[in-house]
């Protein structure tokens, strides 16, 4: 993971995305969110949403989705990492207000805050990652989640051309190996998860978004420009 690329695009970090996703007309912000309310109908239909759950944002950038794990999980203890120093200062500064977030700076082998958590997420993490340290880390973020806990990975779908063609021309995924859906499934099992569930999101731009609720029919159809899987330590 090369934390300087992301220390020296913290500060410009969301005007960056927002330029490189317009086509899609929507900001960075309304991808955050998606992904938190996803998470968030998974746990509730479990009936875990409203409870007292630990909660970890692996990969926490500038902290866009804190307000949204703060707002959909209000009763969770929400605890957020990333290699990159300038992003988490900027995280801190940006949630100051947010009570129950701790923010911290990962040396990319030992996870700061003890385990078990309850709900863990990996957003447009794993493509960041040397390919030869991902299960090392999916492996250590499997010892610090909880035996009924989830893990929720989201990538970009490099069968999507559209988000390849974005992906190319965004600054801080210079360096980025997008993962496709069976190569991540294979680092998941090789990590010892045995429950892999795997969803497709980000169907259609905004000026449709009126068919956005048809989402629900397409999630196994591979065209969305996300993807994400639903992984734990035991299948149900």
């Amino acid at each position: 993971m090369d934390k300087a690329d992301f220390d020296r695009h913290a500060r410009n970090y969301t005007e960056t995305l927002d330029s490189c996703i317009r086509v899609s007309g929507y900001a960075s912000s309304d991808f955050a969110e998606r992904k938190v309310r996803e998470m968030h109908m998974y746990m509730k239909a479990l009936g875990l949403a409203d409870g007292k759950l630990r909660v970890l944002d692996f990969g926490c950038g500038i902290g866009v989705s804190e307000p949204y794990l703060r707002g959909y999980f209000p009763g969770a203890d929400i605890f957020a990492l990333d290699v990159s120093r300038e992003s988490v200062e900027l995280a801190r500064e940006r949630n100051q207000d947010l009570e129950r977030v701790a923010f911290s700076v990962f040396d990319g082998v030992h996870i700061p805050f003890p385990g078990p958590f309850d709900l863990i997420m990996l957003a447009g993490v794993l493509h960041h990652i040397d390919s030869v340290m991902r299960i090392n880390i999916l492996s250590a973020i499997k010892d610090i989640l909880s035996p009924e806990g989830r893990l929720f990975i989201f990538e970009h779908n490099p069968w999507n051309p559209v988000t390849r063609r974005i992906v190319q021309d965004c600054a801080f995924d210079e360096n980025a190996d997008l993962v496709s859906p069976l190569a991540a499934a294979d680092l998941l099992k090789r990590s010892g998860f045995t429950m892999r569930t795997l969803r497709f999101i980000h169907f259609f731009p905004r000026l449709l978004d009126f068919l956005t609720p048809l989402e629900r029919y397409l999630r196994k159809m591979p065209l969305g420009a996300q993807y994400y899987y639903i992984a734990g330590k035991r299948n149900s």
